[in-house]
């Protein structure tokens, strides 16, 4: 651990630890942290529902290459996207974390809106107005594809899964690119990947 704050999320966390140091400074302090850093988990503990006690909400933000470069660049406002489509990663964002508690019936409703960052849109999510939420099958929430898709202007079509819920998925673009030739030499990674 490399230290405790007294931040609201992930983003929050990164703006304060590059704020500690002077302004002349914040370049090569950011391009550290970026190489530096490995996550960052953010909790805000919760009265349960359905017992008594408490239950902790937690934003996970994992050092990604996408977030490393968005810390390096100083584009850190990008950070809350990131976590929201980073779930292969293990990421989540508070309103995900909420939202997945309140439909377990582990909080209330209220309990999640007023704990939210941005309320409203955890509303949108709770009532299936929200259209960039989809569930996996373990109830979790997704976000990312579709909403990207959808400010493209792309149709997301139903699908209907093996037991019988519906949801949207994104329908297949193109064809899968063809293996290359073995005339062709594979391509050279860089030595950041």
């Amino acid at each position: 651990v490399f230290s405790t704050l007294h931040t609201t999320d992930a983003r929050q966390s990164i703006e304060r630890v590059i704020n500690f140091f002077p302004l002349d400074q914040s370049n090569h302090v950011r391009l550290h942290l970026s190489l530096n850093l490995q996550a960052v988990i953010s909790q805000r503990l919760l009265p349960r529902k359905d017992q008594p006690g408490m239950i902790p909400a937690v934003e996970i933000m994992v050092n990604t290459s996408r977030i490393r470069e968005a810390i390096a660049t100083n584009k850190i406002y990008e950070i809350n996207n990131y976590i929201a489509e980073g779930e292969i990663y293990g990421m989540q964002t508070f309103n995900q974390s909420l939202y997945n508690l309140a439909k377990a019936g582990a909080i209330d409703e209220e309990v999640a809106l007023s704990a939210s960052s941005a309320p409203e849109e955890l509303r949108m999510q709770l009532r299936g107005i929200f259209s960039n939420i989809t569930e996996n099958k373990r109830g979790k929430a997704i976000v990312g594809a579709q909403s990207r898709l959808q400010k493209k202007g792309e149709d997301i079509p139903l699908v209907t899964d093996d037991e019988g819920q519906t949801s949207q998925h994104p329908a297949p673009t193109a064809e899968p690119p063809k293996p290359p030739s073995p005339s062709t030499p594979p391509p050279k990674k860089s030595w950041w990947h």
